[in-house]
């Protein structure tokens, strides 16, 4: 799409508060990682709406929801903050991979943390990678098939590989 859009919804199926809302209904934690993501790649903005109750608090999932995806944007900000959609936004690829871009970098996230292996798309041109896992930084090598071998990680959250 060429130009800005946004996708707004709540953490459920409703906006604000609604205490009859069954649980299998709300997003878990890592379903908004994956629908920021999804957004994301796609060029576009995530407005997510939360109801707190007539004192202004969220209730227990929201909070949560909201403090695990506060917890995965201060490490995966940065390379967030600031992208465009990449050529394709996603790949056939073990993994359930999403692309940005951002200045001349390709940022690949897996979303898919079941995966060993990213096998890049003939578009990914570039010559060196970097992973960013549990907050580090690890360099890492693309095979001469174009493939990057996917590190352990302290949890099932989207991980990112830069490639330069």
């Amino acid at each position: 799409m060429d130009r800005p859009w946004e996708a707004t919804r709540g953490l459920g199926r409703s906006f604000g508060i609604n205490t009859n809302e069954d649980p299998a209904d709300r997003l878990s934690s890592l379903e908004l990682i994956h629908l920021l993501l999804d957004v994301s790649a796609k060029g576009g903005n995530l407005l997510i709406n939360v109801g707190p109750d007539a004192d202004g608090q969220l209730d227990t999932y929201q909070s949560k929801t909201v403090d695990d995806l506060g917890e995965w944007m201060s490490q995966f900000g940065a390379l967030l903050y600031g992208t465009r959609p990449a050529p394709a936004f996603t790949a056939e690829s073990p993994g359930d991979l999403r692309f940005v871009t951002k200045g001349q970098d390709l940022i690949c996230y897996v979303r898919d943390r079941s995966a060993s292996v990213v096998a890049l798309p003939s578009w990914a041109t570039g010559t060196r990678a970097q992973w960013l896992v549990d907050g580090n930084h690890q360099d890492t090598a693309i095979s001469s098939e174009r493939t990057v071998d996917i590190p352990a990680a302290s949890s099932d959250t989207p991980i990112a590989l830069v490639i330069k």
